[in-house]
């Protein structure tokens, strides 16, 4: 072999070879970008996922906050509404003072269970200066009260509050759980046998129209 034709062989090959290198670097380089390619829609796909279940969470959030803040209103509002009953009824209390003989005898019988609840008659009973006109026969103090009577033994030692607002703060927490029921009470369902009644006479009409 000449000269010549071993330089066109060895050109030949060389050139075969920077072939199959530039071929193979394509086939990485193409493999390459497809695993990018599958990577990167891999964590697009993560994080749709990711953000799709974060706002599903924030809005099942929201709902819970929403629900939340609807029943608080709710609770406030009958608060509010059982308070302003209440205090009708403080008001009703202090309006009796009025009722002349009936306010009268209301006080003398506070009076006569406060001497029951001390076990003694010897007793001073405390009172607001305009109702004692209605107590005669007791030793009388005065007392800055909006009606009823204060009892308490002649030494002061021992004492039986019949003021109305002992009285109705003692009374204030029944008073509120009857107010509640009164005012919310919610309809009860049918009983079980009132709708087996009804669905027997369903029943008795079907078959005679048959």
């Amino acid at each position: 072999m000449s000269l010549s034709d071993l330089r066109s062989q060895i050109k030949e090959e060389a050139h075969k070879t920077a072939d199959e290198i530039r071929q193979k670097a394509r086939l990485e380089a193409a493999a390459a970008t497809e695993s990018a390619r599958v990577e990167a829609d891999r964590k697009i796909e993560s994080a749709l996922e990711s953000a799709t279940a974060q706002l599903a969470e924030e809005e099942s959030e929201g709902r819970t906050s929403a629900a939340l803040e609807a029943k608080k209103m709710v609770s406030e509002a009958r608060e509010a509404a059982v308070a302003g009953a209440l205090e009708e009824i403080k008001n009703i209390m202090a309006e009796a003072r009025a009722s002349g003989s009936s306010y009268a005898a209301l006080l003398r019988r506070l009076a006569e269970k406060g001497c029951d609840e001390l076990g003694t008659r010897k007793v001073r009973v405390l009172a607001n200066r305009n109702d004692h006109k209605y107590l005669k026969g007791y030793c009388l103090e005065h007392a800055d009260i909006q009606g009823g009577v204060i009892v308490e033994t002649s030494d002061g030692k021992v004492r039986s509050d019949k003021s109305f607002d002992a009285i109705f703060s003692q009374r204030k927490d029944e008073m509120r759980r009857q107010l509640y029921a009164m005012m919310f009470r919610e309809a009860k369902p049918a009983s079980t046998a009132a709708k087996k009644n009804a669905g027997s006479r369903r029943n008795g009409k079907k078959r005679k129209k048959k």
